[in-house]
């Protein structure tokens, strides 16, 4: 889908999740001969069908976005229902809604694996905190106020955690209002924390906002400054 590409390079994004609802006018899936280490024909629906599924991820390979998505999507003929899914090759939208969550402090790269002969996901290395590309800007809708707070207010006006006493050990986990020092970003503040403590959303110096995987670093307790706990990242690996 090269729009959806185009947007990854103009934004910067080098690893994300996608996932659509909608329906297209013409799709082409395919499906790969794992005998043969070769793509099949692909097929192709053409008169408009409805997407009952479609999730994929975005990486990189040869320093360039690369999109690999899986389809299932169905519509009504004279001989009843018809259902066709696979790799996607190419699509026209009719009217598709696309959700693309990015890792932005990370780059996931693709090379051709030799026992499949698929290009599949070989490394994963984080970025500089300068080369993150800026954030994407959203219009305020109209009659909306201009000064809606942001993350940032809401941890700051959030009651911060006590630091931990000897009758109440500390658990470890990361927390909005937390400190955390990174090994690239340097020194963060924690505003929200996703999932059952598996991202968390932290504010670099330069106010960027920036979503890590906490199953890709590890945090260790460092302290307590001015009532804020404080703790060290490091990279898993």
């Amino acid at each position: 889908m090269p729009t959806v590409l185009e947007f990854c390079r103009e934004h910067g994004v080098t690893a994300a999740e996608l996932r659509a609802i909608g329906s297209f006018e013409t799709v082409e899936v395919t499906e790969y001969d794992q005998a043969a280490h070769a793509w099949k024909a692909s097929r192709k629906l053409a008169g408009g069908c409805e997407i009952l599924s479609l999730v994929g991820n975005v990486s990189e390979r040869g320093h360039q976005p690369v999109f690999h998505a899986h389809v299932t999507v169905m519509r009504d003929t004279d001989n009843g229902i018809q259902v066709l899914g696979g790799h996607l090759v190419s699509a026209r939208v009719f009217a598709v809604e696309i959700v693309i969550e990015t890792f932005e402090a990370l780059v996931l790269r693709r090379d051709v694996d030799s026992g499949t002969g698929l290009a599949l996901w070989s490394s994963l290395a984080e970025i500089r905190a300068s080369s993150v590309s800026p954030g994407l800007t959203t219009p305020t809708p109209a009659g909306s106020s201009p000064t809606a707070p942001t993350w940032r207010d809401v941890a700051a006006a959030s009651p911060k955690p006590a630091p931990p006493t000897a009758d109440e050990p500390d658990d470890g986990l990361l927390a909005p209002g937390d400190i955390l020092i990174h090994p690239t970003f340097g020194r963060c503040d924690v505003e929200r924390i996703e999932g059952g403590n598996e991202f968390a959303h932290v504010r670099l110096k330069n106010a960027r906002l920036v979503r890590l995987s906490l199953e890709v670093i590890k945090v260790v307790t460092s302290g307590v400054e001015q009532g804020r706990r404080v703790f060290r990242a490091r990279v898993n690996g």
